[in-house]
């Protein structure tokens, strides 16, 4: 995100969801509560910098009054780095194209996280993680591992 205006826009925005008045304060209540990723192009969002078509959404949550927007995966780096959503949106595209391939650990830990995948799940993929040999069975585990992450990510509607 280039244009000042655009960040200008989005620090506007979030200080009116803000109970703090001035930004220094107010990007400190900001965290990230959830991404997906949106596969049609009828049903992208608009960032709350006014950027639009985004497809990797960031939904923000305000820690003081849990208010709520969405943040384009660009600009959230601009002020909340607790999470690199590049990484998770780079891999959620990798397992999209090919189900037998890793997630990051990234993406493992977020989905762990909001309960995308069970502990026995996330324990499967903590342990196997980046070993190449696997029998046929883990293999079709991974696949649904990965198959779950996808749905509880991706929107298609």
């Amino acid at each position: 995100m280039t244009d000042w205006t655009n960040w200008y826009k989005l620090k506007e925005k979030l200080l009116s969801l803000s109970n703090s008045n001035d930004w220094s304060s107010a990007e400190n209540e900001w965290i990230l509560d959830h991404i997906y990723y949106i596969e049609k192009w009828e049903t992208y969002e608009t960032c709350s910098c006014g950027h639009y078509p985004i497809q990797e959404v960031c939904v923000i949550i305000n820690s003081e009054n849990n208010n709520t927007t969405i943040v384009w995966n660009v600009c959230i780096k601009k002020f909340i780095d607790q999470i690199d959503s590049w990484n998770l949106f780079d891999w959620l595209k990798r397992i999209s194209r090919d189900l037998s391939s890793w997630p990051s650990k990234e993406l493992i830990e977020y989905s762990f996280l909001k309960w995308h995948i069970t502990e026995y799940e996330y324990n499967f993929c903590k342990s196997r993680f980046g070993k190449q040999n696997f029998y046929w069975k883990q293999m079709k585990f991974r696949q649904t591992i990965n198959q779950k992450i996808l749905d509880k990510i991706q929107k298609f509607n």
